[in-house]
């Protein structure tokens, strides 16, 4: 049995603590991880955000299954296959992973800091997608893992731009 790291508070500033517990068939998820259409999971609090978000990527000709988290916490959950995410038929795990920075109970830096410690999980690339500007948020997001630092576009054209951009990760996290 594996070891799996849980947040002991929300926030930037959570901690964490090991435990011994797993889900029964940690090394199994790396088996259901490549199906017909992998999918994409996008973490992102605010729901208009998200379906902008979603919409952009359908536009850029992105066909994967896109599955909404609200929260750090919720991605955790999914990411680890506790309920109600257990099933990797209905949730299977995510061939990328876009990921705001500022959210409600965990936030991005919290899950990058999680998926760090699984290495089973660690070959997921991870895009963030944030309203933030700040460079030391782009500079920790690359040092925890991110591949990828995405701002939230304010315009149209900026949005059709940032979807191709992401719709060119996807290709290659797929290839």
């Amino acid at each position: 049995m594996g070891n799996i790291l849980y947040a002991d508070s929300g926030g930037e500033d959570a901690s964490f603590s090991q435990s011994s517990l797993a889900p029964a068939k940690e090394h199994d998820t790396l088996i259901v991880r490549m199906l017909e259409e992998p999918a994409i999971l996008l973490v992102e609090d605010d729901p208009n955000d998200a379906l902008v978000a979603t919409r952009a990527l359908r536009q850029a000709g992105v066909t994967s299954p896109i599955t909404h988290l609200r929260d750090g916490e919720e991605a955790i959950n999914y990411l680890a296959g506790y309920a109600p995410f257990h099933d990797r038929s209905q949730h299977p795990l995510p061939s990328l992973i876009l990921l705001d920075l500022k959210m409600p109970k965990f936030g991005g830096f919290d899950v990058l800091t999680w998926l760090q410690s699984r290495p089973e999980l660690a070959e997921i690339p991870v895009i963030v997608l944030t309203g933030s500007i700040h460079p030391e948020d782009n500079k920790r997001a690359a040092q925890l893992g991110a591949i990828g630092y995405e701002v939230k576009p304010v315009d149209s054209t900026s949005l059709v731009e940032m979807a191709n951009r992401l719709s060119r990760h996807i290709s290659r996290s797929q290839a």
